[in-house]
């Protein structure tokens, strides 16, 4: 599956842009293998049709004069950040909540 992200190996910074919450330092490798589960539930919402065209435009050297597509792509990179990044924070939570069980176990 293609990606909506890391052209020109830049997918830190390009998620960094897309979410703006997360720091620079953020290592795009531990990403990058669960962002197909994340474009997988994002096209079901959007359709394969309108991601493939997005991502079309994303991999060309294409100008978007009046913005729509680069507006889109923003749209559709922030959706797919937001998706892993929910994602992630569900496993970090579930976790803690492992780890706060643990020590609970252990009075």
């Amino acid at each position: 599956m293609k990606l909506i992200f890391d052209k020109d190996s830049n997918g830190t910074q390009e998620l960094v842009d897309a979410l703006g919450l997360i720091d620079a330092r953020t290592d795009f490798s531990k990403w990058k293998p669960y962002i197909p589960l994340s474009v997988r539930r994002l096209s079901a919402i959007i359709g394969q049709e309108v991601y493939d065209k997005v991502l079309d435009f994303y991999q060309s050297a294409s100008v978007d004069p009046d913005g729509k597509l680069t507006r889109l792509l923003g749209m559709v990179q922030q959706s797919v950040a937001l998706f892993q990044y929910g994602h992630a924070s569900e496993v970090v939570d579930s976790i803690s909540v492992e780890s706060e069980i643990d020590k609970f176990e252990q009075l």
